[in-house]
C-alpha cells in the first residue's frame, strides 16, 4: 500500500507543479474575466449605462403616463431640439392630444428609433389612448369593471410521480436554477473528462516500453502501479475542482460588492442560491464517476499506443463518445421515450443527459440511483480489466496493431 501511495503521490505533484495546471484552472475564469471587461468597457465607451438616449415631449397634463418609461426623458421641446443638436440624444418623440382625445405622436431624429424603445413607448401610449377612450365614452363603473376584464391563466406543475400542484413564482425560479445548473454540469462534465482523458493517457503513453518500467515492475505490482497512477491524477481532479468551488465562492462573496456586479447579484439574489445548491447535489456524484471511469479507460488507450504519436488516434472512440453525448444532451434531456431512459443511465453519458432530466422533471431519484449503480459496476469491472492487463501491456514494444495486443491479454 506504501508503494501505491508514493505513485500517486508522484503523479499528483508531476501532474501539478507546472505552470500547465495552474493555466488549466484559470483558463476558463481569465476567458469569462475578458469576456466581462470587454462588455463592460463597451458600455463605458457608449456611455450606455446611465445616459438616457430619448427625449418626450409632451403636455404635463399627460406627463404622469410616462415618467416611468426607460430611456426616455420628458423635455420641453425647445430643450429636446437643443440636446439633439448638441448631439446629447438620439432622438426625440412629439406627443399631441387632440380635443377628440386621439394620441399622435412623432420622432425625429438622427437615426430610427431603437425597436426596444418603440415598443416600451408604444405600450405606454396605448395605455393613455385607452384611459382617454373611456372617460370619452363615458362609461359606468359596472361597464368600467366589464370591459377591465383580463384572461386569468392557472399554472399547474405535475411531478415526475404524477402529483400536481400550482405553480408559483418561486418554482419557476427553481426550475430556472436547475436548467441553468444542468447547463453548467453539461459543460463542466466535457471539459473535465476531454482534459484527463487526455492527461491519463499522456502519462501513461510517456512511460511505455521504457528501461524504468521493467526496474519498477522488479519491486512493486504491475497492477498496483496502475492504481497508484489513478489516484494521482483523480488527486489531481479533485484540486482542480475544489479550486473552481474556491473560485465561485469568491465571485458569490466579492461580486455583489463590485458595483458593476452589484445589481445583477441583488435582483438574481434567489436565483444564484438555488443554482449553487443544484451545482452541489447527486450530480457531483456522476461527475466524479464518469471522471474516474474516463481516466481508467485512458490508461488502457495509454498502454495499448506504440508511441504518444499514436494517442489520438487511440483516444478517437473515447473522444467520440463524449462529444456524441454533449450534442445529444439538449434533445435526451426532453421526452420520456425509453431510448432517453436506457441512454440516461449508460456510463459516461449519465453524466451528460440526466442533470437536464432531473431539470425537465422527467426523470428523479431512481434514474439517479440506477445511473449510479450501473456506473460503479462498470467502473468496477473496468479497474479489474485493466488492471490486470496494464502490466502486459506497457512492457510491450512491438509495433503490432491494437487488436493483435488485446488478443495477446487472453494468453
Amino acid at each position: 500500500m506504501k508503494k501505491i501511495w508514493l505513485v500517486t503521490k508522484e503523479t499528483f505533484i508531476r501532474q501539478t507543479k507546472g505552470i500547465t495546471f495552474i493555466l488549466s484552472v484559470l483558463a476558463p475564469v481569465i476567458f469569462m474575466g475578458i469576456i466581462f471587461a470587454v462588455i463592460f468597457a463597451t458600455q463605458k465607451l457608449s456611455g450606455s449605462d446611465n445616459k438616457i438616449d430619448n427625449a418626450i415631449v409632451i403636455s404635463k397634463n399627460y406627463a404622469p403616463a410616462v415618467k416611468d418609461l426607460s430611456n426616455f426623458e420628458v423635455k420641453s421641446e425647445s430643450a429636446a431640439k437643443k440636446a439633439l443638436a448638441d448631439e446629447d440624444i438620439k432622438g426625440y418623440v412629439k406627443v399631441n392630444v387632440s380635443s377628440s382625445g386621439q394620441i399622435t405622436a412623432s420622432w425625429l431624429g438622427k437615426e430610427a428609433m431603437d425597436s426596444n424603445d418603440k415598443s416600451s413607448l408604444m405600450e405606454s401610449l396605448q395605455k393613455l389612448q385607452q384611459n382617454l377612450n373611456v372617460q370619452a365614452a363615458g362609461l359606468t363603473t359596472k361597464q368600467l369593471k366589464t370591459l377591465s376584464q383580463s384572461v386569468k391563466i392557472s399554472e399547474k406543475i405535475s411531478g415526475h410521480n404524477g402529483s400536481e400542484k400550482k405553480a408559483t413564482r418561486a418554482d419557476l425560479t427553481a426550475k430556472s436554477a436547475k436548467s441553468i445548473a444542468a447547463n453548467v454540469f453539461i459543460w463542466i462534465t466535457y471539459f473535465i473528462l476531454l482534459t484527463y482523458i487526455s492527461t491519463m493517457a499522456q502519462e501513461i503513453a510517456t512511460e511505455k516500453g521504457s528501461k524504468i518500467m521493467e526496474i519498477i515492475f522488479s519491486s512493486m505490482r504491475g497492477g498496483d502501479y496502475f492504481v497508484g497512477k489513478v489516484l494521482g491524477v483523480l488527486g489531481v481532479f479533485l484540486v482542480h475542482v475544489l479550486a473552481y468551488v474556491a473560485l465561485l465562492g469568491l465571485a458569490i462573496i466579492v461580486g455583489p460588492k463590485i458595483e458593476m456586479f452589484a445589481g445583477f447579484f441583488k435582483s438574481n439574489h434567489e436565483l444564484i442560491s438555488q443554482v449553487v445548491s443544484n451545482l452541489i447535489s447527486w450530480n457531483l456524484v456522476l461527475l466524479l464517476l464518469s471522471v474516474i471511469l474516463s481516466i481508467v479507460l485512458a490508461a488502457f488507450c495509454g498502454a495499448l499506443a506504440n508511441r504518444v504519436e499514436d494517442l489520438q488516434k487511440i483516444l478517437a472512440p473515447i473522444i467520440y463518445i463524449v462529444i456524441i453525448a454533449l450534442i445529444a444532451a439538449p434533445s435526451l434531456s426532453k421526452g420520456d421515450s425509453i431510448f432517453a431512459q436506457v441512454v440516461s443511465c449508460l456510463p459516461l453519458l449519465s453524466g451528460f443527459i440526466l442533470p437536464g432530466r432531473v431539470a425537465e422533471r422527467v426523470a428523479g431519484t431512481p434514474e439517479l440511483v440506477i445511473a449510479t449503480i450501473v456506473s460503479i459496476l462498470t467502473l468496477a469491472l473496468a479497474i479489474y480489466f485493466v488492471r490486470k492487463a496494464y502490466p502486459k501491456l506497457i512492457l510491450q514494444t512491438d509495433d503490432g496493431n491494437i487488436l493483435k495486443k488485446i488478443k495477446r491479454l487472453k494468453g
